[in-house]
């Protein structure tokens, strides 16, 4: 604080008076906001701020050389600007932010005055990415990172208005929102790679300091652990899952608690079914792990490896399936629709991959049927007006799921007793004609009003579309025991559906979603025309 002489004195006294406003005027613009005037409090509040900083400028040609007012001056703009911010006046916010900014040299440096360096440096950052310049935002979040780093030892703060003893514990709460919000550009400019570590070394650093919301730092740690699976690091991945039911488990019992324990056990259906699927080999075990919890962490035993064998395979689908069970019995379908069908469809995937280690093919027909049963009941419930999204998914996998299951049965036709080979055939056939009616179905969701499909599907179902078609194409010359005029009809549609898929292609090349299997169409292309005269010949 300023000297004890008679201007000091002066100073002191005007800035007691002033923090009992200053402080007034805060526990307005954190009132809880009114639902038809949301900003109501904090324009108040903003007023009386703006009030406090015209007395302090009157008085500072009196004190021209009293750091103590001139920060007191600082500290008041940064809650105005903070306020504009606040209250979507983005422009008018950053303005001033670049104006306490351009003011903070002449009352520190970065070292003396970290903690207030990289709050606002911290709230630059956050305007930026808020405006999607993700780029602009990470160059002032990574500049308050470098100032914590070139912190000095002990941290003076700017207490002129609010004196608060800790700075240090300020300046540590300051560099964990700068981690935080680091993480969150990263994974905005799609560098996933940063952004997990910065998420990691978060949410450490909050569990080392003990300032935590519950919820928000196990549904983080839950997402952590799908970065790691993703990875083939198994062993971590059950560990960030596991300290996520530990931490989430201390929350205060509530309909929120018991809504992230489910997005939690979603992330365990998740994890199960990459064991079940083996498609990311074992990687080597990272060396992150959350100390204070580690033994706790691993007092419940999980499998980390991927199943190779079909009793590992069930053993993962058992204990899996229990997740989708605890997910389901939050969001149920009565008023959680999507979400519990997020999860049957995380169990599908499950049996779907434990059919896969069954050497059976008559097994593996039976846990598909298992997947119909469950999904087709759903499909069937819901409105495509309302859940168009959902249906389009469902109608696609159960079309997957009826050609897996033609295709094992075709495989073991060769094997069918005579007498039951026309039954075996029909089958078969029933179970394409099911394949292609839920085909056309999710095709049909993609028409426009006037029945035609639109000139280039949206990016996010365009290789689905292909796929719906290239299987049609191929799936109507599939059936068995044809005759010649339906063989030959059969042949001349899926040649259609070729060239349009070709034709398609062409008018937009790029991304070159279909790429795989547009060669397949030109060669079908090529080859249809005789196959339809083998058919007319015989």
């Amino acid at each position: 604080m300023a000297e004890t002489s008679e201007s000091g004195r002066a100073v002191l006294e005007l800035l007691q008076e002033e923090n009992v406003k200053f402080l007034e005027a805060t526990k307005l613009d954190e009132q809880e906001a009114e639902e038809e005037e949301p900003y109501k409090h904090k324009y108040a509040a903003r007023e009386q701020w703006k009030e406090i900083l015209s007395r302090l400028q009157e008085a500072q040609p009196k004190f021209p050389e009293d750091k103590d007012l001139a920060a007191a001056i600082v500290i008041v703009k940064y809650n105005i600007a903070n306020n504009h911010v606040e209250c979507e006046e983005t422009g008018e916010g950053e303005r001033q932010l670049q104006a306490v900014l351009a003011a903070l040299p002449s009352l520190g440096s970065e070292a003396e005055i970290a903690v207030f360096w990289i709050n606002t440096l911290n709230q630059c950052g956050i305007v930026w990415t808020n405006r999607n310049d993700h780029q602009r935002g990470l160059e002032y979040l990574q500049r308050a990172e470098q100032v914590y780093e070139r912190r000095g030892e002990a941290p003076r703060g700017m207490d002129q208005l609010v004196p608060r003893p800790g700075q240090q514990q300020a300046l540590e709460r300051a560099h964990t929102l700068t981690l935080f919000y680091l993480a969150q550009c990263y994974g905005a400019t799609g560098d996933k790679t940063k952004a997990s570590e910065y998420i990691q070394r978060t949410l450490q650093r909050q569990l080392e300091a003990n300032e935590l919301d519950p919820l928000e730092w196990a549904i983080h740690a839950a997402a952590m652990s799908q970065v790691y699976l993703s990875r083939g690091d198994y062993p971590t991945a059950v560990h960030f899952l596991r300290c996520a039911d530990i931490i989430a488990a201390r929350a205060t019992d509530s309909d929120s608690k018991k809504e992230k324990q489910a997005d939690i056990a979603l992330c365990w259906c998740k994890y199960y079914i990459y064991i079940l699927t083996g498609d990311v080999p074992l990687a080597a075990t990272s060396p992150v792990r959350f100390s204070s919890l580690e033994a706790e962490a691993a007092s419940v035993s999980v499998v980390t490896t991927p199943a190779e064998s079909y009793a590992e395979a069930l053993a993962a689908y058992n204990a899996g399936v229990k997740w989708v069970q605890r997910a389901q019995s939050v969001y149920t379908l009565d008023g959680y629709v999507s979400d519990y069908i997020k999860a049957a469809q995380d169990q599908s995937q499950m049996l779907r991959h434990l059919a896969r280690h069954d050497p059976d093919p008559s097994n593996a027909c039976k846990i598909h049927k298992r997947r119909i049963d469950l999904l087709l009941a759903l499909r069937k419930n819901l409105s495509q007006q309302h859940f168009l999204n959902v249906c389009q998914q469902l109608d696609y996998e159960l079309a997957e799921i009826y050609v897996e299951m033609s295709s094992l049965k075709r495989s073991v036709l060769g094997k069918t007793p005579p007498n039951d080979v026309t039954h075996a055939a029909a089958k078969i056939n029933a179970l394409i004609d099911s394949g292609m009616q839920h085909y056309k179905a999710f095709l049909d969701s993609l028409r426009q009003p006037d029945g035609s499909f639109p000139a280039k599907f949206e990016e996010h179902v365009a290789r689905a579309a292909l796929m719906a078609h290239f299987w049609l194409a191929r799936l109507k010359t599939l059936k068995l025991g044809m005759d010649r005029a339906a063989t030959v009809a059969a042949y001349q549609s899926s040649l259609e559906d070729y060239k349009w898929l070709v034709a398609y292609c062409e008018r937009h090349p790029e991304p070159p979603i279909f790429a795989a299997e547009l060669p397949l169409c030109r060669e079908m292309i090529e080859l249809t025309p005789a196959r339809i005269r083998q058919a007319l010949s015989t």
